[in-house]
């Protein structure tokens, strides 16, 4: 006898109830696995790495969201972010809380002062309506990365959650809202390997050297940075508190420059100052091991200053009277080091990793000048 229709739904129910009671073991990874796997890789150097979740804290008027915008467009436009290099990506700046002057003063106002076209062809884009992390209905880990391949034809790069308090409905300091959260940024990176996440929060009211909020929430961040902001002398320190699993310890210091946007709107966009310090708690990075490949290339470089520097032409990214030379200066020295030390065939990757490791760290830049600092 033929089947009717009714009997094919029954066996298709059936067969589906059977399905869902199967029990699969959990992803697992062998030993051969763990060897195998890559460390993550910078999205911008030092600072944000692949498949993290990073915070970014400070108290009201810290500016924090000034660096978010800044760190967000760096990396959009895959400029090198204060000599550190970049990735370039699509960034989903979400904006809890002053989406008009995100959109309309701060991006906008950031690429003029750097004198880059604002244009549709730039990977960013802001999401101004709410984003509810700890609400599971809300799906928001599947729309933000949906909402990436919508806006740039591929999954994002960056997420940035300006501020956390405006993506929760719930308190920072309740278990199960802040566990919701968690749960959701860490399934937002399981979307797509690759991307970081920013979240920026305010400081606790009674103790300032941490975020406001859950025990939880502040252990599950890998990279925590701290703005430290004066209003007084519109400057700014960010400092990383702690990284999980690279280096840590690096500090900037910015000035907030005032730029126009229009003929009636200004912003501030944050530039690098090796003059503003904070009491002396800037920290300085590593030493460079003696003999090493970083210290081979920091010789090069001090003898192509001694021999070659200059002052650079005058700009708000180059302090003054610093001595500099040109990074091709810089390569045809070091080139000539590397190649009494190491073979052809690692010569080129020796010298390009370590110049890039002592950039942001012993060395600064800004476009093809280099010097020490």
């Amino acid at each position: 006898m033929k089947k009717s229709n009714n009997d094919s739904l029954v066996q298709a129910e059936k067969e589906e109830r059977e399905t869902e009671n199967v029990v699969f073991p959990y992803p697992f990874s062998r030993p051969s696995d763990m060897l195998a796997l890559e460390p993550p890789e910078p999205i911008i150097e030092g600072l944000l790495y692949t498949n993290t979740n990073n915070l970014l804290f400070g108290a009201s008027n810290a500016y924090k969201s000034f660096l978010g915008v800044d760190i967000s467009c760096h990396i959009a436009n895959g400029e090198d972010w204060h000599g550190n290099q970049t990735k370039q990506g699509g960034v989903v700046y979400i904006a809890g809380e002053g989406a008009y002057g995100i959109q309309r003063l701060r991006i906008p106002g950031w690429h003029k002062h750097h004198g880059i076209e604002f244009t549709d062809f730039v990977p960013i884009t802001v999401v101004s309506v709410g984003v509810f992390l700890d609400v599971p209905k809300e799906q928001a880990a599947e729309r933000l990365y949906k909402t990436g391949v919508a806006a740039f034809g591929r999954p994002a790069c960056l997420y940035v959650f300006d501020v956390l308090k405006r993506s929760m409905k719930g308190s920072e300091s309740d278990d199960i809202p802040v566990a919701a959260v968690i749960a959701t940024l860490q399934d937002l990176l399981r979307k797509e390997y690759g991307a970081a996440i920013l979240t920026l929060t305010h400081t606790g009211w009674a103790d300032q050297t941490r975020a406001r909020g859950h025990t939880d929430l502040w252990g599950s961040f890998d990279t925590r940075l701290k703005a430290e902001g004066n209003q007084e002398t519109l400057t700014t320190i960010l400092e990383v508190d702690r990284h999980k699993d690279a280096e840590g310890g690096h500090s900037w210091g910015f000035r907030l420059d005032e730029t126009s946007v229009d003929a009636d709107n200004n912003t501030l966009v944050p530039v690098l100052d090796g003059k503003v310090q904070t009491s002396g708690k800037k920290r300085k990075g590593p030493k460079i091991k003696e003999g090493g490949p970083q210290d081979v290339a920091f010789k090069a470089l001090k003898e192509a200053i001694e021999k070659c520097g200059k002052t650079p032409p005058a700009s708000n990214h180059i302090p003054t009277k610093v001595k500099a030379v040109k990074r091709e200066t810089w390569d045809n020295y070091a080139e000539s080091r590397f190649r009494a030390l190491y073979d052809a065939n690692v010569r080129a990757s020796r010298m390009n990793s370590a110049i890039t490791g002592l950039i942001g760290k012993h060395v600064q830049t800004w476009g093809v000048w280099c010097w020490i600092g």
